[in-house]
């Protein structure tokens, strides 16, 4: 029989390892029995102890190893080779850092295309700021360079990203003695 609780915003019964209250949508916070740690409800393992946690998800059948990826996908795909090769080394925990430094830090191609608009802030937010300074002197190039940066923001922000992941992973190995 599955166990229940009652929300404490709304009072509605919910399940155990429900990640959020199915009326109100408050979002739940799990402890791990074993070691206290904070774990989302859907989470099969710990991240931190890797007990198999007592509550039932749709994973439930599949076994965690210790070093199995959990980088999502749309993050994966866009990380270098040698910053893929890496994590996967990495136990569950330093995985999480990870992504939680990369959606800290990473930049956005849309909000890029925003600031190129407005004035053509876009190499400030890229962290630019010599260029920055003579597109501004320069009036974008007198429009040209504005105009040929259309194709070029994308290119940029992945570089960026890419820049960025292989820092984290380096700050990560640096901080762990790896």
């Amino acid at each position: 029989m599955q166990q229940t609780f009652q929300c404490y915003r709304c009072s509605a019964q919910n399940n155990v390892g429900q990640p959020h209250c199915w009326n109100c949508q408050l979002k739940f916070q799990y402890n791990c029995p074993n070691c206290h740690a904070p774990v989302e409800g859907t989470m099969v393992n710990c991240p931190y102890c890797h007990i198999l946690l007592p509550w039932p998800t749709q994973q439930q059948n599949v076994p965690l190893d210790k070093n199995q990826n959990m980088i999502p996908a749309s993050i994966d795909n866009s990380l270098p080779s040698v910053v893929r090769d890496q994590l996967s080394k990495l136990p569950v925990a330093k995985q999480q850092e990870f992504i939680e430094e990369f959606n800290r830090k990473h930049k956005s191609i849309g909000c890029a295309y925003c600031l190129w608009v407005l004035l053509g802030w876009h190499y400030a937010y890229l962290g630019k700021w010599g260029y920055q300074a003579l597109f501004i002197l320069s009036l974008g190039g007198f429009f040209i360079w504005w105009l040929i940066d259309i194709f070029r923001i994308p290119s940029m922000v992945r570089d960026y990203n890419k820049d960025i992941a292989i820092n984290i992973i380096r700050d990560q190995q640096l901080i762990s003695g790896h």
